[in-house]
């Protein structure tokens, strides 16, 4: 991996714009960093600067008296935005897995949780966000306002510009959550009851997960449904038209359940197994391929069965960030492998091997119509990255000679530096 020249920490947006104006005159590459979780060296650049705006300081505040939306540092988590709204007793409308990354850092691939079945990404639930440019210049940016801009930095992958604030739009919570777990020893009415969930729209958040017992693959459905005082009674109606092995629920507070996941990390993380190599696998599935996909997945001696592997399914119409790169299938499955990140995890895993074994795992969810989801490790070239935004290719292209002619941001990513010559000829420098 690729280590910086040095690391900026700036405290305010004037110290960042006399640090942009520089790195721009100068032609040094920077990276932006929040948390640094990225799994395969996103964060990190080759002879240049990574800037790490854990430090930056923007007042968080609620657009309105009745706190319809927040606005926010975009160094903040969502675990950080969520505590500052409980206060209003106010969520977001879709909560991620793990609540303890940044805003920028997701919001730069989509930002998908359990809610993204009804709701779509977390940048598909964005009201404004507050940009700087490699010019040193300060937008704000809206659907009505700096459009483009503001569509470019949506699952753009830091390629154009730096997020300083973001605005979010906040519902009220409910109070309680039944969470139901629905396990079954075959993947063929694990995907149908899953699906059959999916269609009847009656839960606030559906997922899967795959799991070894005994040596054996057992596939859950979690299921959530939120609520103040009495369940939706077509929740009961359409579980009892499922045939899981097993089913079990638990009725938690809210804001204990958007933070499970968190919990998890968290306690990874006290066992010293979080730092470790975490080669994942992130991939978007057409629903007619997810099964025979999700079986060469699993085929593998690389997977304990212990580590979080998640298979649940988004519907097209509500992912319309343009820089999305989506399956052409109305609806698509995720299908992410969390390898080596469980209580076994190792600090001398195989990890090249992992590597190649995830760029033929892609390559195969290529040919069959999946694409990836860039919260991974699978090596790229500049080809490849062409072939995965295929007729957004261009658009991309169009972006980077407005924002980043220069090729500085996000070279962790090696979309464009890779063929860095032919590519600034593309656009004319």
């Amino acid at each position: 991996f690729e280590k910086p020249l040095a690391v900026f920490k700036p405290r305010t947006v004037e110290q960042l714009r006399v640090f942009v104006e520089l790195a721009s005159d100068y032609q040094i590459k920077i990276t932006t960093r929040g948390k640094g979780n990225s799994a395969f060296g996103q964060a990190q650049v080759h002879d240049g600067i990574v800037v790490d705006l854990s430090h930056l300081y923007i007042n968080p505040h609620y657009t309105s008296r009745e706190a319809t939306a927040v606005t926010v540092p975009a160094c903040y988590t969502w675990q950080q935005l969520t505590e500052f709204t409980k206060e209003k007793n106010k969520t977001v409308p879709v909560t991620i897995d793990n609540l303890d990354l940044t805003l920028a850092g997701t919001l730069n691939f989509g930002a998908l949780g359990g809610p993204s079945y009804l709701k779509g990404s977390g940048a598909d639930n964005i009201v404004a966000m507050e940009v700087m440019t490699l010019k040193g210049q300060t937008f704000r940016c809206s659907i009505g306002e700096n459009r483009d801009l503001f569509q470019a930095m949506l699952c753009g992958l830091g390629q154009f510009g730096i997020i300083l604030s973001v605005t979010v739009p906040l519902e009220t919570a409910k109070a309680h959550v039944n969470k139901y777990l629905l396990t079954y020893d075959d993947i063929q009415t694990f995907l149908r009851d899953q699906k059959f969930l999916f269609d009847a729209k009656v839960f606030d958040h559906l997922k899967g997960y795959a799991k070894k017992i005994d040596n054996k693959w057992e596939y859950l459905i979690e299921a959530a449904t939120y609520f103040d005082k009495e369940e939706d009674p077509q929740v009961q109606t359409h579980l009892n038209c499922l045939k899981p092995d097993s089913r079990d629920c638990a009725n938690t507070p809210y804001w204990d359940f958007i933070n499970e996941v968190t919990g998890f990390v968290g306690m990874l993380k006290t066992a010293n197994k979080w730092d470790v190599p975490h080669p994942w696998y992130n991939v978007l599935m057409p629903e007619r391929t997810v099964e025979e996909h999700i079986t060469k997945v699993l085929d593998t001696s690389f997977l304990t069965g212990q580590e979080p592997i998640v298979i649940y399914p988004m519907n097209a119409k509500h992912f319309n960030q343009p820089l999305f790169v989506k399956p052409e299938s109305d609806t698509f499955y995720l299908v992410r492998v969390l390898y080596n990140t469980s209580f076994e995890a190792k600090d001398d895993y195989p990890f090249n091997e992992v590597l190649e074994r995830n760029k033929a795992l892609y390559l195969e969810a290529k040919e069959k119509g999946g694409c990836r989801y860039p919260v991974d490790a699978i090596p790229f070239t500049t080809h490849d990255w062409v072939e995965h935004y295929g007729d957004k290719w261009g658009h991309m292209l169009r972006l980077k000679q407005i924002y980043d002619p220069q090729i500085l941001l996000g070279s962790g990513f090696y979309i464009f530096e890779q063929e860095g010559a032919k590519l600034k000829n593309k656009l004319g420098l």
